[in-house]
């Protein structure tokens, strides 16, 4: 069972770098970073899907075949399919919106962008 509390950032630093390494690899990285944006929002605006990730109670089978028909319907690279296969058979799927946000963050680091939070007086 996962531990509970906050998600490591090395955890979710060592998920992004395999990834990463991978699509690299297999020249697909424009593609991979497609489907995990598109991941993203259906994470941000699916409760269902957000559920169905965050839930203890779902049996793997039952998991992986949800992750393979969202992959099929996101027409997904085999990179991220086997990557999100990879992230559930590890019982890590419920800290999947935090690895997801790690990749993005490495991925950033990797173009040289900084992120910066403005506030401003006005609303």
């Amino acid at each position: 069972m996962a531990k509970s509390g906050p998600v490591s950032s090395e955890l979710t630093k060592r998920y992004a770098l395999a990834l990463i390494d991978l699509a690299q690899e297999n020249k697909t990285l424009s593609k991979v970073e497609k489907d995990l944006e598109s991941l993203q929002t259906v994470l941000s605006e699916s409760d269902d899907f957000l559920f169905f990730v965050k839930s203890a109670s779902i049996d793997s089978a039952s998991r992986l075949a949800v992750l393979d028909d969202v992959a099929k319907k996101g027409k997904f690279q085999t990179e991220t399919t086997n990557f999100l296969k990879v992230v559930s058979k590890n019982g890590r799927l419920s800290v999947l919106p935090e690895i997801l946000t790690g990749i993005q963050k490495q991925l950033a680091s990797m173009r040289g962008e900084m992120v910066a939070t403005v506030e401003s007086a006005y609303s």
